[in-house]
């Protein structure tokens, strides 16, 4: 090897080594942190999981929350609030047609054993049992054609619901959660349909249960003994003591699948996981997800007056009449982690614009809490905070009706929006407080984290093309060295030949 390629050769490896960092760097910004669990750092190995808090929606933890996924069974828990919300009387007997079973035809997993032939009957209740204790597609077409008139109609009324219940990136094609490439949910929007359902008590009778028997029907002698596939809920090498239960799918595009709700000490945590590649291994981040959440935070309350306040012109046809002063209407309580302090949440009001005018309704402002990570991080605490609004005018202003009643100047009219405050005393808040003054000053020491990561970033890629650059030139060089060589090389040849 000669030694400009000795010399390429580790300026490649240079390269590469520098290549490498950023991407570190590049990823590690990106990347879900790991779990803290007897201090020590577990790994996630599914592709996408969340933890939530199920009273207040907030998120304790999340990797690829947002990313549209495949359902397989969870799909299920749409289904059964749905037909829980929709049919009263749980003892009804449902009769099964061919247009339930025909989408299931040549399919597996459906179940129940023996499976459901047209012209039986069947209870709702029953329905319910088989559809979240055992995943059955056939209870689940069942209940949906049920509810819907048809299928294709109780899919549409899944969809509205997704919407309604703060799921959006969802979209359902089926009852069951058999593949289909438009039938997609994500993390988040698993963990708010399972949050909704978890409200009703009726919800709560079958997904809490672990075992049911289906007595004999018109077209089946035997019964049907129903044991849960949630194996949190079980005696087993999975079991979890706060699991009040979940429900598990698995085909071949979704993986495993899992969603779940465990309760301790009072607190209700949601943890979906999506795509986790065996059994085991989706148990175990359940497990550490629930974990997590139960061990590694704890309940504070923050006081209003830690958002200060924000104060708006108040206008009358665009002519400034006044002032209207933004609070935060109560205190808030967060589940906050265990080396988070208190001193490092930021609250702020979200979008108030600098002038209002005197007919808007004022009482959509909303706050918001976060505390900002070492690496630059946001992570949101609690968003649509409600505040209150308090207008204050410049100027008496005279009633149509009774001219003796006025708002003397600078005193505020007694009302409020947004939240329950008493009248004004005939002054306005400061602008600032010295909690907003706290958080500006955050927000500007996060600012700097921020620069000087991208600045760093920057850097090392200006590094990495002046060392490409470099190479290049090396390349070209010895390329061009190498063409001289053989046209002299060449040259000698011909010299010879033609002394020859």
């Amino acid at each position: 090897m000669t030694r400009i390629g000795k010399k390429l050769n580790k300026l490649l490896a240079l390269m590469l080594c520098t290549a490498m960092a950023l991407s570190v760097c590049l990823l590690g910004a990106n990347a879900a942190p790991g779990l803290e669990l007897n201090g020590e750092e577990y790994k996630i190995g599914a592709e996408a999981v969340i933890l939530m808090d199920a009273d207040s929606g907030q998120i304790l933890y999340g990797k690829s929350q947002d990313k549209r996924m495949h359902p397989a069974g969870m799909t299920k828990i749409m289904t059964s609030i749905l037909a829980i919300e929709s049919i009263t009387d749980h003892t009804q007997m449902l009769p099964v047609t061919g247009t339930m079973l025909a989408p299931l035809s040549g399919t597996s997993g459906r179940a129940l054993s023996p499976m459901l032939v047209s012209g039986e009957t069947i209870s709702v209740a029953d329905c319910l049992y088989a559809t979240l204790l055992i995943s059955s597609n056939d209870t689940a077409n069942v209940l949906a054609e049920t509810v819907g008139t048809t299928l294709e109609d109780f899919y549409a009324m899944m969809n509205a619901k997704a919407v309604e219940v703060g799921a959006g990136d969802t979209n359902f094609k089926n009852a069951s959660g058999l593949h289909d490439d438009a039938h997609y949910t994500t993390a988040y929007d698993m963990a708010m349909i399972l949050r909704y359902a978890l409200k009703n008590p009726g919800f709560m009778t079958y997904f809490n249960a672990t075992t049911h028997t289906i007595a004999p029907t018109n077209r089946c002698t035997a019964e049907r003994n129903l044991k849960t596939r949630f194996e949190m809920r079980t005696s087993s090498n999975y079991t979890y003591e706060y699991a009040i239960g979940g429900i598990t799918g698995v085909t071949s595009s979704s993986g495993i699948t899992f969603a779940a709700a465990a309760q301790k000490d009072g607190r209700t945590l949601i943890a979906v996981v999506l795509k986790a590649s065996t059994n085991p291994g989706g148990y175990s981040d359940l497990k550490a997800l629930f974990e997590y959440g139960f061990n590694q935070f704890r309940e504070v309350t923050v006081d209003p007056t830690a958002f200060g306040s924000t104060t708006s012109t108040l206008t009358s046809d665009s002519v400034k009449v006044g002032t209207v002063t933004f609070t935060a209407a109560a205190p808030v309580t967060v589940l906050l982690r265990n080396d988070v302090e208190v001193a490092d949440i930021v609250c702020s009001s979200v979008d108030i614009p600098s002038a209002v005018e005197e007919t808007t309704d004022v009482s959509g402002y909303v706050g918001k809490m976060h505390f900002v990570e070492a690496d630059g991080t946001i992570v949101e605490l609690a968003s649509n905070i409600a505040l209150s609004a308090t207008k204050t005018y410049d100027e008496p202003i005279v009633s149509t009706d009774d001219p003796a009643q006025t708002t003397a100047p600078g005193q505020s009219d007694g009302t409020t929006d947004g939240g329950n405050v008493e009248p004004g005393d005939g002054t306005t808040a400061p602008s600032t407080s010295s909690g907003s003054s706290k958080g500006v000053g955050k927000k500007v020491a996060n600012f700097f984290k921020v620069f000087l990561i991208v600045i760093l970033i920057i850097v090392g890629i200006i590094v990495a093309l002046a060392l490409l650059f470099i190479a290049t030139i090396f390349i070209i060089r010895a390329v061009r060295r190498k063409k001289r060589r053989a046209a002299r090389e060449r040259a000698r040849q011909q010299q010879n030949n033609n002394r020859q």
